[in-house]
């Protein structure tokens, strides 16, 4: 497998171009396309979902994470501020990536239950791994809710390891919702 980062530090926001300047230092890195993608930006340097369609249109057999992010992003070359958009990708051609997401505000436990429930059956569908548990899982979502994801994947899945966490402001799902992707 391997791993790469890519920054875009820009004063406007042209989603495609954006995707090009990360597509310049991703794809060498990685030497081809990313199976998976982190894509982290400031919410008011350009619309998430123009990022998505770029992204799609950039690398169409690439699983997209999304966040927001807020006061910059970290990466191997320093704190980047301001208008700035960041990605990790991974490349293993031998790997099993799936991603997706949900909106959770205002649910119940049993509600939130069913919805983790359903995020993970379509990740891992969509990794081609239907019915097993994933070796690693990504998350992300709105302040508020993270212990009672954490134990609504608990519940569904036992004991596997997990990465992320909390992103800032509003994840890309619905229309300013609380969201578990």
């Amino acid at each position: 497998m391997r791993c790469t980062s890519a920054i875009a530090l820009r004063d406007r926001g042209d989603a495609d171009a954006i995707v090009d300047e990360l597509a310049a230092d991703l794809e060498a890195g990685l030497e081809g396309d990313p199976s998976w993608l982190l894509l982290s930006h400031e919410q008011h340097l350009v619309s998430g979902e123009a990022l998505r369609r770029a992204c799609q249109r950039r690398w169409p057999n690439t699983h997209l994470h999304r966040l927001s992010s807020m006061q910059g992003l970290l990466s191997q070359s320093g704190h980047h501020t301001g208008a700035v958009v960041g990605a990790l990708g991974l490349r293993d051609p031998h790997g099993a990536f799936g991603t997706a997401a949900c909106d959770i505000e205002d649910l119940d436990n049993a509600g939130l239950r069913r919805a983790v429930a359903t995020v993970l059956d379509t990740a891992m569908g969509a990794a081609g791994r239907s019915g097993e548990a994933p070796e690693l899982l990504f998350m992300s979502m709105t302040p508020g809710q993270e212990e009672r994801v954490l134990e609504a994947i608990e519940a569904e899945l036992g004991s596997v390891p997990v990465a992320g966490g909390t992103a800032s402001g509003e994840l890309p799902v619905g229309d300013g919702a609380r969201s578990f992707q």
